[in-house]
C-alpha cells in the first residue's frame, strides 16, 4: 500500500501540539514534569511493543533473517512501521528480490 505524506498530516498535526515537527529536534526539557514523564512512559511502553513485534514479521534460518511476508508495503500502518524499521531498514519487496 503507497502512501503519500498528505495521508498523515492529521497524525504531524497531533505530534506538533507537544513539540513534535518535521525537522527539529524534540525535547521534554520545557514541558511540566507531569506531561514530561508520561511522554518518557509512553516511548517507553512503545518500544517495547515494538520489539515484542519484532517476531512477528520475520524468522531466524541458518544466520539470516527471513520473512515470507510482504514487509516493504505497509502504507500507513503505524504499529507495524518502527517494527520493521528496527531491524529491516528498506527491506526488498518480494517481487523486487526475486
Amino acid at each position: 500500500m503507497a502512501f503519500t505524506a498528505s495521508e498523515e498530516m492529521s497524525t504531524m498535526a497531533e505530534f506538533s501540539r507537544i513539540g513534535i515537527v518535521p525537522g527539529e529536534a524534540f525535547s521534554t526539557d520545557d514541558m511540566p514534569p507531569e506531561p514530561a514523564a508520561a511522554v518518557a512512559a509512553g516511548a517507553a511502553d512503545a518500544r517495547s511493543e515494538i520489539e515484542a513485534n519484532v517476531e512477528r514479521f520475520t524468522t531466524q534460518v541458518n544466520g539470516w533473517t527471513w520473512s515470507t511476508d510482504d514487509i516493504s508495503r505497509f502504507g500507513t500502518d503505524d504499529p507495524t512501521r518502527p517494527t520493521i524499521a528496527l531491524e529491516n531498514i528498506c527491506p526488498n519487496a518480494p517481487d523486487h528480490a526475486v
